[in-house]
């Protein structure tokens, strides 16, 4: 997950530099601190192989962010955070900091893999008491738009106030990822808050976000909510300020579909991430470890296609070809794809499309045939 750019070797808990050199290739640190925010284990997309992460207090305001390689030590990590045991970490890698957090000291990551230890440690032994980290203490949406800083884990208490908008995405490998946008407003303003998958956000309902993650894209501010946010329902924070959005630009195009294909997925109900049902009653999500019915599982349909015509490809989110098969009494092909694709082919034949100039589908009403001539 990490490129270090430099490793250090420490000979002791107490953080001092070792004098000598083991290896030229390989050096390491030992380090001691209180486990928080530990996240499910989730899928590496660039390697073969599952991790988990979470933020390691090694001082009374020192944080690092550190990533875990060794699955099986997940739920002792988890345990030690919900007793707030501190931990002994031996053998494991100083990385460059990814994710910044308010800290006195040097910022730096952590890396832990098969090469390290992972002892508890007696809280007494430890100049510092536990103590949440800063990214816990809660942030107005003013604040996160102000601040400079990208990358940071942030919280807020806001309310949604928008509907869910999904986008289909295609990785560098080919998986195809649904992306989620909501607005969420509080007294100070508003922000876009995003996640990969579906989440189950209500319209109106006031949430309290821990661990949000900032992110920036074309002098854009935005929040990302990833496996380690979480999601509190809370009573109604109240009067808000809903910032205006610039209303998008549509266009609209008219036409018979000449080629289509759509996607069922399924996703985690714990994590949200896309899982093969594999026709069976019971599922294990790869990414999260979690076993579940496969009838629990939310699905998502995704469709992209093209109209006579014209050479683009248009892309459909789950939500708008919901509301045309409502529209045209055909909600049953939301559960075949195959299906879908046969009814947009034979039967839905003059369509007007309204879309954004990135050509997603916005709305689809079926029109009248075209008169014959």
């Amino acid at each position: 997950m990490y490129t270090p750019r430099k490793k250090l070797r420490f000979s002791d808990d107490t953080q001092t530099p070792s004098t000598s050199t083991a290896s030229q290739d390989e050096e390491y640190i030992n380090i001691r601190g209180y486990p928080h925010n530990v996240s499910s284990l989730r899928q590496s997309p660039k390697m073969k192989g599952r991790y988990f992460n979470f933020t390691l207090q090694t001082g009374r305001h020192e944080y690092h962010e550190t990533v875990c390689f060794v699955t099986e030590k997940h739920q002792t990590i988890s345990n030690a955070a919900q007793t707030k045991t501190p931990v002994s970490l031996k053998s494991v890698t100083k990385a460059v900091a990814q994710t910044t957090t308010t800290s006195e000291n040097e910022q730096f990551d952590v890396k832990i893999n098969r090469k390290a230890t992972i002892l508890p440690v007696n809280k007494k032994t430890l100049q510092f008491q536990h103590r949440q980290p800063p990214s816990l203490q809660e942030l107005t949406i003013t604040d996160v738009l102000n601040t400079s800083l990208t990358d940071q884990a942030v919280t807020v208490r806001a309310k949604v106030t928008s509907n869910a908008v999904a986008e289909l995405k295609t990785a560098r490998d080919g998986t195809q990822l649904t992306l989620t946008k909501y607005i969420v407003s509080d007294k100070t303003g508003s922000i876009e808050a995003n996640t990969w998958g579906n989440t189950t956000l209500q319209l109106h309902q006031s949430y309290l976000f821990e661990y949000l993650i900032t992110k920036s894209f074309a002098d854009t501010k935005n929040v990302q909510i990833g496996s380690r946010t979480v999601i509190t329902p809370i009573d109604d924070i109240g009067d808000i300020i809903e910032t205006p959005k610039e209303q998008p630009v549509v266009d609209t195009i008219t036409g018979t579909v000449r080629s289509i294909k759509a996607i069922l997925m399924s996703h985690c109900t714990n994590c949200k991430r896309p899982v093969e049902p594999l026709h069976s009653q019971i599922v294990r999500c790869t990414a999260c470890d979690m076993k579940q019915a496969s009838t629990s599982l939310s699905q998502n349909m995704q469709v992209t296609l093209q109209i006579t015509g014209c050479s683009n490809t248009f892309t459909i989110s789950h939500n708008v070809i919901d509301e045309f098969l409502q529209i045209s009494k055909k909600q049953n092909l939301l559960t075949d794809a195959e299906d879908l694709e046969d009814y947009f082919l034979i039967s839905a034949q003059n369509l007007l499309l309204e879309h954004t100039p990135t050509f997603h589908v916005t709305s689809i009403t079926s029109l009248p045939p075209s008169p014959k001539t």
